[in-house]
């Protein structure tokens, strides 16, 4: 019940940018590196490079404990309908690490663009922003 909820929201989510042009297919850029992020450091950007409009970038995002205790994460909110996340939420285990996977719809943008999304947890400091940057390139 949770998967088909989950996907319902996507799918309005991720129509909720709009398509100024009808395309059978995207093409889907597909970040292959794990960008590593320990939840409660200072480094709270991921740099995504340049993408072509149109294309969705997909990749993940590593979180590691450094705490003694469990970390759960609660819940991981964008801040805008061209970013979807999925996580687990199987409470990450001291000295290990857990995978938010997000993907990032480019339709409709433009430029150098900043996005973020916020990270619900069981620590102190919740909820973490972590800011997503790239570079729309205009399809040609």
């Amino acid at each position: 019940m949770n998967k088909i909820c989950f996907i319902l929201f996507a799918v309005v989510i991720l129509t909720a940018c709009g398509n100024k042009k009808t395309q059978q297919s995207r093409p889907i850029l597909v970040i292959e590196e794990i960008r590593e992020f320990v939840i409660d450091s200072k480094s709270d950007t991921i740099d995504l490079g340049n993408i072509k409009e149109g294309s969705i970038a997909e990749f993940k995002v590593r979180l590691i404990n450094n705490d003694m205790i469990p970390l759960v994460i609660i819940e991981v909110v964008p801040d805008c309908g061209c970013t979807a996340t999925e996580f687990d939420k199987t409470p990450i285990m001291p000295q290990t690490y857990g995978e938010i996977s997000m993907s990032y719809d480019t339709r409709n943008q433009s430029g150098i663009q900043t996005k973020n999304v916020s990270i619900l947890s069981s620590l102190e400091n919740s909820p973490k922003k972590l800011f997503i940057t790239v570079k729309v390139d205009p399809e040609e």
